[in-house]
């Protein structure tokens, strides 16, 4: 995936239905600007207009207007993928989530 998102400036995520979509954390995580839907786990990781854009599900025409203000816009798309990058690493952490990610099972099963 690496040398995949090295070589382009824009990730888009279209579907609407995963959870949170490991490409997303990826893409954040190589400072790339990303245009998803709205919906669980897209929220997770974009914040709309700060560090991506969020899009209604099944509107190609949002999808489309959304790809084209960052095609058009470097400076945005730059600094939208740096602000993907402080947030990956601030809330995406590998060990961070594999931490709270104990915490809660310690709540649901105590030892």
């Amino acid at each position: 995936m690496v040398t995949v998102l090295r070589g382009s400036h824009i990730v888009c995520v279209s579907s609407y239905r995963e959870g949170l979509p490991t490409a997303l954390v990826e893409a954040a995580a190589c400072a790339r600007a990303i245009v998803t839907c709205y919906g669980q786990g897209f929220r997770e990781v974009v914040r709309d207009n700060d560090n991506g854009l969020l899009v209604p599900a099944r509107d190609a025409e949002a999808l489309a207007n959304a790809l084209q203000r960052l095609i058009e816009d470097p400076a945005l798309r730059a600094r939208m993928g740096e602000r993907e990058r402080q947030r990956a690493v601030s809330a995406f952490w590998l060990q961070q989530v594999v931490s709270e990610t104990l915490a809660w099972c310690r709540k649901l099963a105590p030892i």
